[in-house]
């Protein structure tokens, strides 16, 4: 759409208006994961932004609790007066039913007209089939944090909250290699803060994103350890990875979650700055089909997805 501007002005903000078109990359995106071999074994689909860091068992533990054949859509939600949608950058969750029920193909037709964001076009896509809003696991961090709200969040989301959309306020307060809590983290301001979380994510296996007895050690990768805090903090571009959970027998041969740092290309996520999730140095190529070791895990990034939606447009 043209002249969001003009209709909202919200879209009027230089960050905002400079992303737009890269909102319209992701209910394409799922619709192409649909069309991949992967998805035959897939019970979750999870969209990150590619500056958030996923602990993969965090995550694993908390879906097992959750039935994949109903319909569900789950993240860090804010809510308004008759709307509510997760916010992005700390993931959104669909399970395997939600993704059957979704009619992707006519949600894009239908919804891709309209200035939206691309967290409003997911959430108004699942409200139309009927997808249940699973809201009780954010960290309530989508929205402005005044001290108050932040004294509440520590002491009352914190403790069992998996998704968190800005992580920079609270990184002293979190543990996720012994709570089992955050699952998915975003919204750093600084280099210092992305190296603080990359320790954590050190400590996972690189194999099957387990938690090590001890940590492994592995270096930071080249593009994190030469990139300044622009890197780590800048605007977004509004890259995701959609990742493809396939069945609970592979848990525990599964993959960690990772995308590729670009330096070249300041943070990623569509409505907030960050950095970027990382747990090797290979090339963006490397991360299409990332499932080498059969372990059930698959990502794939929507942004080099991108030529080839245009090229075939099936909508």
């Amino acid at each position: 759409p043209k002249n969001c501007c003009q209709e909202r002005s919200f879209f009027c903000i230089s960050h905002r208006a400079q992303t737009l078109n890269a909102q319209y990359r992701f209910l394409p995106a799922l619709y192409e994961y649909t069309r991949m071999p992967q998805y035959g074994t897939a019970k979750w689909v999870v969209v990150v932004d590619d500056d958030a860091f996923v602990f993969v068992e965090n995550l694993r533990r908390h879906l097992e609790h959750f039935p994949t054949h109903v319909p569900l859509y789950m993240g860090e939600f804010l809510e308004g007066s008759g709307w509510s949608f997760v916010c992005g950058g700390g993931g959104s969750v669909l399970s395997r039913a939600a993704m059957d029920r979704m009619n992707l193909h006519q949600c894009i037709k239908e919804i891709h007209p309209k200035c939206m964001q691309s967290d409003w076009m997911i959430a108004d896509c699942a409200h139309r089939h009927k997808v249940r809003f699973i809201k009780e696991h954010g960290c309530n961090t989508c929205s402005h944090i005044s001290r108050k709200r932040a004294h509440n969040i520590i002491h009352n989301n914190l403790p069992s909250c998996h998704f968190m959309q800005q992580a920079a306020l609270f990184l002293p307060y979190l543990s996720p290699e012994t709570s089992g809590v955050p699952s998915i983290i975003h919204g750093f301001r600084t280099e210092a803060h992305f190296r603080k979380v990359m320790l954590w994510f050190r400590e996972t296996s690189p194999v099957n994103g387990t938690w090590l007895d001890k940590p492994v050690g592995r270096p930071l990768p080249q593009a994190l350890a030469s990139a300044g805090a622009g890197a780590a903090g800048g605007s977004g571009t509004g890259d995701a990875l959609v990742t493809i959970i396939s069945d609970e027998a592979d848990r525990q041969r599964g993959a960690s979650l990772r995308a590729s740092p670009r330096p070249a290309v300041a943070g990623g996520s569509p409505s907030s700055g960050g950095g970027d999730e990382s747990t090797d140095d290979d090339d963006d190529d490397d991360d299409e089909e990332d499932d080498e070791d059969g372990s059930g895990v698959h990502n794939i990034n929507a942004r080099d997805q991108e030529k080839s939606l245009r090229e075939r447009r099936p909508w």
